[in-house]
C-alpha cells in the first residue's frame, strides 16, 4: 500500500511539473506576446502594407522592393530601437565646429546652434527603413517622422530622392547596396555591406513579396 501511494505521488509530481511547463510556454508564447517582438513577413505586411502600397503608388516604385527593404531593416517589427552610429556622431560634430568643410549635402547653418545631445539624435538611424537622423533635415521632416506614423511617407521619399530611379529601373543589386552603403554595387561581384547577404536576401524577399 505504501509503496503505491510513492507511485501516485511520483506520477502526481510528474504531471504536476508537465503542467507547470506547459503553464510557462503558454504564458511566455502568447501572453506575453506583443508587437514589440512580432517580426518575420507576416509582421512586415501586416504592420507595414498598406502604407507602402499607398507610397510605392505615389512615387511609382515596386511595393515588393520597400517591402524587402523593411525585412532587411528591421525584419517587419513595428517597434524599433534606434542605432547610433558613433562615426557619423564625430562627422557631424566637427562639420558643426567647422572642423571639416564638407558632409554630405548639409550646410553649416543647418547645424548652427545644435547641441551635442542634438547631434547624437541626428546621428542615429530609425523607423523601419533605418534612414539616419540627419536626413530629415533636408527631407523637411523631424526625426521623429522618421520613425512614428509618417515614417512610410517620409522613409519612401528619402529613397525617391536618393536612388528612385534606380529601383525603378529595376537594378535592384545596386539600390540594395546604395540603400546600405550609399554606393552601387560593385563591379567586381563582391558586396561590401556590412553583413554580405545583405543584398541577396535582399532579392530573395523581392521575390517573395512579387509572389503574393
Amino acid at each position: 500500500m505504501k509503496k503505491k501511494l510513492h507511485k501516485i505521488f511520483y506520477i502526481f509530481l510528474v504531471i504536476l511539473a508537465f503542467v507547470l511547463l506547459l503553464f510557462f510556454f503558454i504564458r511566455s508564447t502568447f501572453i506575453n506576446f506583443n508587437v514589440e517582438n512580432y517580426m518575420g513577413t507576416d509582421a512586415a505586411i501586416q504592420n507595414y502594407k498598406s502604407d507602402v502600397d499607398k507610397y510605392a503608388d505615389e512615387y511609382k516604385l515596386p511595393a515588393s522592393y520597400l517591402m524587402s527593404l523593411i525585412m532587411l531593416e528591421c525584419s517587419g517589427a513595428k517597434v524599433i530601437k534606434p542605432r547610433f552610429e558613433q562615426h557619423v556622431y564625430l562627422k557631424l560634430k566637427k562639420f558643426r565646429d567647422g572642423q571639416i568643410n564638407k558632409f554630405e549635402d548639409l550646410s553649416p547653418s543647418d547645424l548652427k546652434g545644435m547641441s551635442d545631445s542634438d547631434l547624437k539624435e541626428l546621428a542615429k538611424s530609425y523607423g523601419p527603413f533605418q534612414i539616419m537622423g540627419y536626413k530629415s533635415i533636408k527631407l523637411g521632416c523631424s526625426v521623429r517622422d522618421l520613425y512614428d506614423k509618417d515614417a512610410i511617407k517620409f522613409g519612401v521619399k528619402w529613397i525617391d530622392n536618393e536612388y528612385g530611379d534606380v529601383v525603378r529601373e529595376g537594378r535592384f543589386l545596386d539600390a540594395f547596396h546604395l540603400h546600405n552603403t550609399g554606393k552601387v554595387f560593385p563591379q567586381s561581384g563582391k558586396s561590401e555591406t556590412y553583413d554580405p547577404e545583405y543584398v541577396d536576401n535582399g532579392i530573395y524577399y523581392i521575390r517573395y513579396f512579387s509572389s503574393l
